[in-house]
């Protein structure tokens, strides 16, 4: 009897330390604030990364981006280089230093925090004529600090610190079509894309 009990409570802490830590996070998905347009006016930066929006994680389930802090990235158009019908938007990189911060919480069953640093380039990539854009490349995931809500509610990235993440956001204009001087002149964008954390180099 004393045996099968002692089995009992060995069986109950390991299960115990497997559900203490949350599940993690395999895909961050990104967007404007509520999916909102955006305005563009020429000198003014331009908006290269959009905040989180909803989280994927490794146990199949899901959630929504709430209170927090959600600073997305802007940066300065830096030059333009046409190839054929390929135009490439070259940007600054911003005096920040990283390209994704953020603080999330969600009504209290979950949350997320991390820094992402910046790619050695920041381009935009679109074929002249059409209303769509890409940036895409490799991040490297500088911090992953639990916030105050600890485990098991704090969901950590599916990716260590110092790993490189593959991410991609995309751009979509409204009314306006990529040309060389887009820039040059007012527009409405969109911004969307995703962290993969299960995509590593």
């Amino acid at each position: 009897m004393k045996l099968l009990t002692r089995l009992f409570t060995i069986a109950a802490l390991v299960i115990g330390a497997a559900s203490a830590h949350a599940a993690t996070i395999d895909k961050m998905l990104t967007a404007t604030f509520g999916h909102y347009e955006q305005y563009f006016q020429p000198g003014n930066p331009f908006m290269v990364f959009s905040p989180a929006d909803w989280y994927e994680l490794s146990d199949g389930t899901g959630w929504d981006s709430g209170a927090g802090s959600h600073p997305p990235t802007y940066a300065q158009l830096k030059k333009v280089v046409v190839d054929g019908d390929t135009i490439q938007y070259h940007f600054e990189q911003p005096e920040s230093g990283v390209l994704f911060q953020n603080t999330d919480y969600d009504s209290g069953e979950h949350s997320a925090q991390g820094v992402l640093g910046l790619p050695k380039k920041l381009v935009l990539v679109a074929k002249a004529g059409t209303p769509n854009g890409v940036f895409q490349g490799y991040t490297t995931v500088v911090s992953n600090d639990e916030t105050w809500y600890g485990q098991p509610r704090f969901n950590f990235y599916s990716a260590a610190v110092g790993d490189r993440v593959f991410f991609r956001q995309t751009f979509v204009l409204y009314g306006s079509v990529f040309t060389p001087d887009l820039f040059e002149r007012e527009f409405v964008y969109n911004v969307s894309g995703f962290v993969n954390f299960l995509k590593k180099k």
